[in-house]
């Protein structure tokens, strides 16, 4: 199946892409998808994903599937579709 990805800053900056198509097998979840953005692209995104010490992706980030907001903190088993739409955005900053 096919997922279009959508990257906002800072991993679109890491990656120097808008957005990318992934060919991800049927039944793959986020965290199937997070998996494979480190494989395509490498050490940056991996650090930028997953946490160093557990493994896990960072609690802190966001994610978009369709209309809806999630964290990675406690939704990255969400199944995703052929043709879904997936945002990955970074929390928002203020002070």
């Amino acid at each position: 199946m096919k997922v279009k990805i959508f990257f906002f800053s800072p991993l679109r900056q890491i990656l120097g892409l808008k957005e990318t198509d992934i060919e991800l097998p049927e039944g793959a979840t986020v965290a199937n998808l997070f998996e494979e953005l480190s494989t395509r692209f490498g050490e940056p995104v991996k650090k930028y994903i997953f946490d160093g010490m557990t493994g896990r992706p960072r609690g802190y980030l966001l994610y978009q599937v369709g209309k809806k907001n999630q964290s990675t903190s406690y939704k990255i088993d969400t199944k995703l579709k052929d043709g879904e739409k997936l945002a990955i955005m970074s929390p928002p900053m203020g002070g």
